[in-house]
Formats: C-alpha cells, sequence, structure tokens
C-alpha cells in the first residue's frame, strides 16, 4: 500500500519533513505490521497560491495510486484545497504543524481529512493564564514577525482571563542588527518585569540566551511555549537560568515509559526524536486505524503526549497540557510538574472567538502562524 508524504521545504527546519516521514513509516511497522507501506514523496512549493499543492496532491493521487497523504503543510489556504481534494477523490488527508493557526477544522462533516497538530497556541493561551495568576508584572519579548500573529492573541486572551491589565511588549525588528539587545536591556533595567514570555525563534532564541545570561543581573522568570526555545535553554553549555517553566502537550523531559519506547524506536531507525518524528509517528498511527476501519470515538494510540484524542466532530486531535518548571542545580536541570492543565481549559471558546476575525498570517507551515 502506497501512503504520500507532500514535502514542504524550510530554511529553518530542513529536516522536519524528513523527520515526518520516518515517523510516520515507524508507526505503520511497529503498529501496523499486517499493513506494509511503501512512502512516496512529492515536493510542493509554499507560495501565494495553492496550485504547486494541489498539482501535487493529485499526482500522489492519481498518478502514484496512494491511498492516503500525509503532510505538514499547515495553513489556511491549504485547508480548503485538502478538503475538496479529498472529497473529489474519496481519499484520507492528514495534515499536521505547530498549532499556530486558530480556527483550522473548528467544525467538520469530511470524512477524509483529519488535523493533528502540536497545540501551541493553546500552551500558550495556557501559559498566560498562569502567568497573570501567579505575576504582576509580566513583559512579553518577542519579534515584528513572531509577535504579530495568532500566538500573541492566544497569550492576550488566556492572560484577560485573570485580569484587565495587558502586559508590556517588547518587540525586536531584527536581531542580526547592532546594539538591539542592549537597547533591551536598557528598556528592561528601566521597566522591571517579574517574569518574561519569551516568543521567540530557535535561532533569535539562542542569540538572546546567550546575551542573558552574560549581560542582565537581575533576572526575571522566563517562560516559553516554543519546543524549540525550551532545548535551548536546557542546553549544559549555557545553563543559563536558575529557573524557567514550559507548557507542553508531550513529555521532553519527564522519563515516562512512552518516552522511553518512543526514543528507543527511533534510535534503532537512526532517527532523532523531534516533534516533527512524533507527529509522524502519530498520523502512522491515526491512518493505520483510519483505513482499518476502526471508530473514531475509540480510536487509541501511543504517544508521548498527554490524553491524546481524536474529536470526532473537528476530525482535530488534543491532549493535556503540561506546565513544567525546571530548575537548575550544579550545572544540571531537574524538571517537576506544576500543573496539569484539564482539557476543558477554555481554550475552545478562544477558538470559537476568532471565528470572523481577521489575522495576519504567513504561508509557510513552519513559522507557526
Amino acid at each position: 500500500m502506497k501512503i504520500g508524504v507532500l514535502h514542504i521545504q524550510s530554511s529553518l527546519y530542513p529536516l522536519a519533513t524528513y523527520d515526518f516521514a520516518e515517523g510516520l513509516e515507524m508507526a505503520f511497522e511497529q503498529h501496523a505490521p499486517d499493513m506494509p507501506i511503501t512512502i512516496v514523496a512529492e515536493e510542493g512549493q509554499i507560495s501565494g497560491s495553492t496550485n504547486s499543492i494541489q498539482e501535487k496532491c493529485l499526482k500522489l493521487f492519481s498518478q502514484h495510486k496512494c491511498k492516503a497523504i500525509a503532510t505538514l503543510a499547515e495553513n489556511r489556504p491549504n485547508i480548503e484545497l485538502f478538503n475538496n481534494l479529498s472529497q473529489m477523490t474519496s481519499k484520507y488527508i492528514l495534515f499536521s504543524g505547530w498549532g499556530g493557526i486558530l480556527g483550522l477544522q473548528q467544525n467538520s462533516t469530511n470524512p477524509y481529512v483529519y488535523y493533528n497538530n502540536l497545540e501551541l497556541c493553546q500552551s500558550t493561551f495556557l501559559t498566560a493564564k498562569y502567568m497573570a495568576k501567579n505575576y504582576e508584572k509580566i513583559l512579553v519579548l518577542t519579534t515584528y514577525y513572531e509577535g504579530g500573529y495568532q500566538f500573541m492573541y492566544s497569550f492576550y486572551e488566556g492572560l484577560f482571563t485573570q485580569r484587565e491589565n495587558p502586559p508590556q511588549v517588547y518587540g525586536i525588528e531584527n536581531f542580526s542588527k547592532d546594539g538591539v539587545l542592549e537597547a533591551f536591556a536598557e528598556y528592561y533595567r528601566n521597566n522591571p518585569a517579574d517574569a518574561i514570555y519569551v516568543m521567540l525563534s530557535y535561532k533569535d532564541a539562542e542569540i538572546f540566551a546567550d546575551f542573558w545570561a552574560k549581560n542582565i543581573r537581575e533576572k526575571a522568570v522566563l517562560f516559553t511555549h516554543y519546543p524549540f526555545v525550551q532545548r535551548i535553554f536546557l542546553q549544559k553549555e549555557r545553563a543559563i537560568l536558575s529557573e524557567f517553566y514550559y507548557t507542553s502537550s508531550f513529555h521532553l523531559n519527564t522519563q515516562t515509559a512512552e518516552m522511553a519506547d518512543f526514543t528507543q524506536k527511533c534510535a534503532a531507525r537512526e532517527v532523532e526524536p523531534t516533534e516533527y518524528t512524533l507527529l509522524g509517528y502519530e498520523n502512522g498511527q491515526l491512518l493505520a486505524r483510519i483505513l482499518k476501519g476502526e471508530n473514531q470515538q475509540t480510536i487509541h494510540i501511543q504517544s508521548i503526549r498527554q490524553d491524546w484524542n481524536l474529536a470526532e466532530n473537528t476530525k482535530r486531535t488534543s491532549s493535556t497540557h503540561i506546565l513544567y518548571k525546571s530548575t537548575l542545580a550544579n550545572g544540571q536541570y531537574t524538571h517537576e510538574v506544576v500543573e496539569a492543565f484539564p482539557q476543558d481549559n477554555g481554550f475552545e471558546d478562544v477558538i470559537q472567538g476568532a471565528e470572523g476575525k481577521q489575522f495576519s498570517e504567513w504561508l509557510n507551515p513552519y513559522l507557526s502562524v
């Protein structure tokens, strides 16, 4: 059986879709050995139109005779395309991403399109709720790009569930310009904060982390929702923070049986256990169960995420989110669970409230906007 993978290239994360395809194949081998598959890959281009995506999807379905397509092409223009293509061909399309766009698959009667993502907008919303309850002076550090989209909207929505006064926001236009972090340090000295939410891409976060360690003496507590930023803070050569907080729907630092099993499976294939490998691994299991005709209400997969489930009315997956605290001692970080947010946490109201609003959106799914 042939499964199509629609590759979308990214300069920031060049191996993302390849990790995704490895995770997909790994899932079928481990959880559906009676359904041997061949991965057929096509490379689509994100541009101002969906023409390239449509061309490659049709090629996978008609020329290669693929049973289904899995892809990381998460953006709003593609949703309408996927819905039309899947209904026209009666073939399944599973798409994934960071979960940085609100309202995708808000409601779905299409039995062929499924959306599985990392739910980072929800992580942002829940972190803001916690920060608003526990800190008075909150600062958001971001760039003009990262801060201009739906993570920021989600942060404000979470904050305003607890209080009315907004946070301070400091936006940096370009980290490569001389003096931009020195200007931030001056602003921070004059406007001290109790806690800072770091909303940066991983390359900008690396620059910030080194500057923060060397140049800021009185340090506020840092929070993030980006898995890439969290890993930067954890790097032994940096060890920059006495403590920081991180919200996630999946285990990264707690040793669970699921995490150990996933890491071992990746090592056997010589694949990095990245977030993209995880999405492919989840999508492969989900697709195998759908193709077997399992009842959607009872579908269960093995994941390192907490309480992963599929909502039948949206064909969108969800998980329980955890707030972790990482504490540095003797050059090593230890990690503890601060709060496990229930799945009924108010975020669906944010999705509903975003309906009809106009958002700026880039087309590149890897920018998580």
